[in-house]
């Protein structure tokens, strides 16, 4: 299991710019509007489940996604969206 986790890590950061990419285009397009309704409304999830989806034009697109999270709570953090 050790070595397991080792040459996990290691792969990782051997190749830190294959696996770990920043976000760019349609990721943080998608992530941004969710995180800031997200950050607006008091992180209320069931209010943005009732938001329509991207094809709709609402906020709902990427709510389970980490990273959406993660940006809503540095705007939280920074007090600002």
């Amino acid at each position: 299991m050790a070595w397991g986790l080792a040459w996990f890590f290691l792969l990782v950061a051997m190749r830190y710019a294959t696996v770990l990419p920043p976000p760019f285009w349609d990721s943080v397009m998608g992530d941004c509007p969710t995180a800031v309704y997200l950050f607006r409304n008091g992180f209320d999830v069931a209010s943005i489940l009732d938001q329509g989806n991207w094809w709709e034009g609402g906020p709902n697109v990427h709510v389970v996604n980490l990273l959406t999270w993660l940006i809503a709570v540095v705007f939280k953090l920074t007090g600002s969206a």
